[in-house]
C-alpha cells in the first residue's frame, strides 16, 4: 500500500507479462480502468516507462487508485465466491526504436476470471 485512506487508497504493484514478438518496445504510459464483477474498482496508471524485451517476460510497475467502498464490497464478494470476473479497459502508448520516433496508441480491453487459491 502506497497510501491508505478512508475514501481512496493507492496500491503499488508489479505485473508480469510475456511479449511473444521478437522486437523490443517501450511502454511509454497507460491509463486503465479496472472492474471486478462489473463494478468499477479503480484506475491503474504507469509509474515509469518500461522496456519490453522481445520474446521474453517483462514486469510493469503499476499504481492503482482504489475507491475503498467498492474495494471492500468486492473483497467480501471475492472471499465468499472465491472467484471474480476482472475487466481492464483503457489505452496504452508504446514506442519502438531507440529514438522513440514511432508512438502507437493501443486500445486495451482485457477480460479474465480470477480464482482465489
Amino acid at each position: 500500500m502506497n497510501k491508505l485512506g478512508i475514501k481512496n487508497s493507492e496500491l503499488d504493484m508489479e505485473v508480469s507479462f510475456y511479449n511473444p514478438n521478437r522486437f523490443v518496445l517501450t511502454l511509454e504510459r497507460f491509463d486503465l480502468d479496472v472492474f471486478m464483477n462489473g463494478e468499477y474498482l479503480g484506475k491503474a496508471r504507469d509509474i515509469q516507462p518500461t522496456i519490453i524485451p522481445g520474446s521474453d517476460t517483462f514486469h510493469i510497475p503499476v499504481r492503482m487508485e482504489i475507491g475503498m467502498k467498492n474495494m471492500l464490497s468486492q473483497g467480501l464478494s471475492l472471499g465468499l465466491n472465491r472467484e471474480a470476473d476482472i475487466r481492464i479497459t483503457g489505452t496504452a502508448k508504446l514506442s519502438r526504436g531507440k529514438k522513440a520516433g514511432m508512438i502507437l496508441q493501443v486500445p486495451v480491453d482485457y477480460k479474465t476470471r480470477y480464482r482465489l487459491k
